[in-house]
C-alpha cells in the first residue's frame, strides 16, 4: 500500500511531471500538490512537512565502470552502508 493510501488520501493522477522542475511549476499552476524531496525547498511556497515513517523513494544509481575515482568509490561506499545492500 502506498504513502497516500496509508493516509487515507485518495489522489486523483491527472498528470505526471517528468523532474522537479516540471512538477513544481504544474503545482505553481494550481494543478494540484507533489511530494518532492527536500533539495525542492527552495521554492517560495514550498510546506516542509515531518518526515513520514516508512515513506520510501526508489533510488538508481549508476556509474560507467571504467570510473576509478576515489570520490565515486567512497560514495558507493557510504550507499551501501546507507542502504545496507
Amino acid at each position: 500500500m502506498g504513502l497516500p493510501q496509508r493516509l487515507d488520501f485518495h489522489p486523483r493522477v491527472v498528470q505526471y511531471g517528468a523532474d522537479n522542475i516540471a512538477i513544481l511549476s504544474m503545482v505553481a499552476a494550481g494543478l494540484g500538490i507533489a511530494i518532492l524531496p527536500a533539495a525542492s525547498s527552495c521554492h517560495p511556497r514550498f510546506l516542509r512537512l515531518p518526515e513520514l515513517d516508512g515513506c520510501e523513494m526508489p533510488l538508481w544509481f549508476a556509474w560507467r565502470p571504467d570510473n576509478d575515482s576515489p570520490a565515486l568509490r567512497n560514495l558507493i561506499g557510504l550507499v551501501g552502508e546507507t542502504t545496507g545492500t
